[in-house]
């Protein structure tokens, strides 16, 4: 798939050897294209980019952390580089913007995580990366002033983490 087919005809989009760039303040890189497949800078600042390009992309394409747009992470060895993808995955899974929005487009991300993990052989990491998103998700404060607990995620989203994994691993089996 050609990366002019994705875009929009727009002066807020420019293409530079291989990457997309939105206009966001600044020219931020949305989309690589020199691996051989896609690769989506999955940032919560291009939402709304994020979200009209996925609908259009019928090739291989995986989502990816924007800390790895920054040439000094190039460094970065590659389990780390896909730790902090796999994170990445799930601690956007948890924002309620996306969560919603994916549901909205009919996006499995999970599946999208699944089809990332095991081209790069790395469902080992998920569990680790899954357990420290879940207890940020199922985290609860207390309001000592209204004597209550509160949680700083929607329930459905807790709902949804309580059995994100054991969905995971289901999807590793059908996928």
């Amino acid at each position: 798939m050609n990366i002019e087919e994705i875009i929009p005809n727009s002066n807020k989009w420019k293409i530079s050897k291989g990457i997309a760039y939105v206009k966001y303040l600044a020219w931020i890189p949305i989309i690589d294209t020199r691996k051989g497949y896609i690769e989506i800078f999955f940032d919560v600042r291009l939402m709304k980019y994020i979200l009209k390009l996925i609908p259009k992309i019928d090739t291989e394409f995986y989502l990816i952390s924007p800390l790895l747009s920054n040439p000094v992470n190039a460094k970065m060895l590659d389990e780390e580089i896909h730790r902090v993808n796999i994170k990445n995955y799930l601690s956007n899974y948890a924002n309620p913007r996306f969560f919603r929005d994916f549901q909205k487009i009919e996006f499995d991300l999970i599946t999208n995580l699944i089809l990332y993990c095991k081209k790069f052989d790395t469902m080992l990491l998920v569990k680790e990366s899954y357990d420290e998103v879940n207890s940020e998700v199922q985290r609860k404060g207390y309001d000592w002033y209204l004597n209550k607990e509160f949680y700083d995620t929607p329930v459905e989203i807790r709902d949804e983490f309580s059995g994100l994994y054991r969905q995971i691993k289901l999807a590793e089996l059908l996928n």
